[in-house]
């Protein structure tokens, strides 16, 4: 059975703040976003508008989906952390790898 998605928003952000240890204040620094309008959505009492979700979603490094998502990705994979250490002609090659897999 599918969450609302208030519900999902109200647990991710507890989940994101917790893994930060941060508070309702701390996200209201780093987003823009007024106490009240923050407490509104952890109570499941309002959803945010797009715009808001979005200065959310960016004050924890993510996107806007992510906070939307039942199984939100908070973490760089480790393969996008090799591939910026990568040296450009293994990014190349893999490149050309991915292209020829596209065809």
């Amino acid at each position: 059975m599918n969450k609302p998605a208030t519900q999902i928003l109200a647990e991710n952000l507890r989940k994101l703040m917790a893994k930060r240890d941060w508070n309702p204040q701390i996200l209201r620094d780093k987003s823009g976003i007024s106490d009240k309008s923050i407490y509104l959505y952890l109570s499941q009492k309002a959803a945010p508008s797009v715009q808001k979700l979005d200065m959310m979603a960016q004050a924890f490094g993510l996107e806007a989906w992510q906070l939307l998502s039942e199984t939100p990705r908070t973490e760089t994979p480790a393969i996008l952390t090799a591939l910026e250490n990568a040296s450009p002609e293994t990014v190349a090659f893999i490149e050309q790898v991915l292209d020829r897999e596209a065809k």
